[in-house]
């Protein structure tokens, strides 16, 4: 399967996970039981997706090409509606998303290649 993001084929995906933080705040008493603590969610819950994969075109120019259409997800993060990403594994899990981090690594030995990491953040931008 393919991933993508704002419909940009995002290469061969080497790893993908999605980590889901709640922000669970435990109110324990004094003298109680674990059983027994509070768990408040006070800011909702957070989904952060990690994608690292090669990207393998015929040409630098090409290379280039797609690397600032990534890079240019994350310049334009304000004003947007979010981007779809499509998983790798399954184009039934999709997500809104903002691009938080970007990082890639031209491979001199191998034109028109390069590795690189995407970090990704659920949710409406605004």
């Amino acid at each position: 399967m393919t991933a993508t993001l704002g419909g940009e084929v995002l290469g061969e995906i080497q790893s993908e996970s999605w980590d889901i933080k709640s922000s669970l705040d435990p109110m324990r008493f004094p003298y109680s039981k674990a059983e027994e603590t509070w768990l408040v969610e006070m800011d909702g819950v957070a989904r952060t997706i990690t994608v690292s994969g090669i990207y393998t075109t015929t040409s630098m120019t090409a290379l280039n090409t797609w690397l600032d259409k990534i890079e240019s997800f994350q310049n334009n993060n304000t004003g947007q509606s979010g981007l779809t990403f499509v998983s790798s594994f399954s184009s039934n899990r999709t997500a809104s998303v903002g691009v938080d981090s970007f990082t890639f690594k031209v491979a001199t030995s191998v034109i028109g290649q390069a590795t690189y990491s995407l970090r990704l953040e659920e949710g409406l931008m605004f």
